[in-house]
């Protein structure tokens, strides 16, 4: 699937501002993610992108019901064509041995959340980064089933908080005028 097509589905499911600028900003980042791991990112880093887009189509919905979260923006992508193989991504099941693709979009989401919560999202803010790592790496300490599963996503990705905070504000600051 193409951009254009993933962006055009995030048009028709997405109907709050917030959310589509949640869904571009979760593209952006995937594809630093994907600059980042190199070699490991398959397939490449458009398609990264094209898949953080379509991981948010059931954001608004998955608001009154979080169990389908993942698992709608799933079965939506393999109805317009997505490969069986990516769409599953998609899932939000991130159990132990989930893919790569899956734990960065596990990643990608919670830093878009934090970088868009601030009340200043400046993304050239040279303390956003840091800022960034910081609040990624209390949540990873929680103790909680979301603290667990960036630990584990990150540990699959091979980065650490400090380095997937700095991917996500390239990958902001490209996107910036967009997310305005």
């Amino acid at each position: 699937m193409d951009r254009f097509s993933a962006y055009l589905l995030v048009r028709r499911f997405l109907r709050r501002p917030e959310s589509r600028n949640r869904a571009l900003a979760v593209e952006v980042i995937m594809e630093e993610l994907a600059r980042g791991l190199g070699p490991l990112a398959r397939p490449a880093p458009e398609s990264w992108g094209v898949m953080g887009l379509l991981s948010q189509l059931d954001l608004e919905y998955g608001e009154s019901n979080p169990e389908a979260r993942g698992k709608a923006s799933r079965d939506q992508a393999l109805l317009e064509g997505l490969d069986q193989e990516l769409a599953e991504s998609l899932a939000r099941t991130n159990a132990p041995g989930a893919d790569l693709l899956a734990n960065a979009l596990l990643v990608a989401d919670c830093l878009a959340v934090m970088a868009l919560g601030r009340s200043d999202p400046g993304f050239s803010d040279a303390t956003l980064a840091p800022s960034l790592a910081r609040e990624l790496e209390l949540r990873r300490q929680t103790g909680d089933a979301e603290g667990d599963q960036l630990d584990g996503a990150l540990s699959q990705l091979r980065l650490d908080s400090q380095e997937v905070a700095s991917m996500a504000v390239l990958g902001l600051q490209r996107a910036a005028e967009d997310l305005r």
